[in-house]
């Protein structure tokens, strides 16, 4: 693989601001929203999600991650490196108001706690070189 520890931190960072952002966005405007793994470069964290398909038993990547808002709850599919436009369900998370505080609160703490983590380890790297 040869990717750094801090490069692979940075890379779930980058999905998770996208993640939150999508979620937040579908919960409260209740429109459609989509994140798009970028398969043209190295492997993203949205990627080490895999499928396995039914007709040739082999793990497939997860290319894009689709927000569906519905009245009590937004489902969260997913489309696989073999399917075209084909959405499979992963999961639903709800819409209620202390959910979408909750989730809020949780997103913003995880995410200064990972760029803490990032940071000290470019931190130590830099040291060690």
């Amino acid at each position: 693989m040869g990717k750094q520890p801090d490069q692979s931190l940075a890379d779930i960072h980058v999905f998770f601001e996208h993640f939150i952002r999508a979620f937040l966005l579908t919960a409260t405007t209740f429109t459609q929203h989509s994140v798009w793994s970028n398969t043209q470069s190295r492997p993203r964290a949205i990627e080490y999600i895999t499928h396995r398909s039914r007709q040739t038993e082999k793990r497939l990547a997860l290319i894009q991650t689709h927000f569906m808002p519905y009245q009590s709850v937004v489902l969260v599919s997913g489309v696989y490196s073999d399917k075209n436009d084909a959405y499979d369900p992963l999961f639903q998370l709800p819409r209620t108001d202390s959910f979408l505080r909750n989730f809020a609160k949780m997103a913003h703490q995880s995410r200064d706690l990972l760029k803490q983590r990032i940071a000290w380890m470019e931190r130590v790297g830099d040291q060690q070189f």
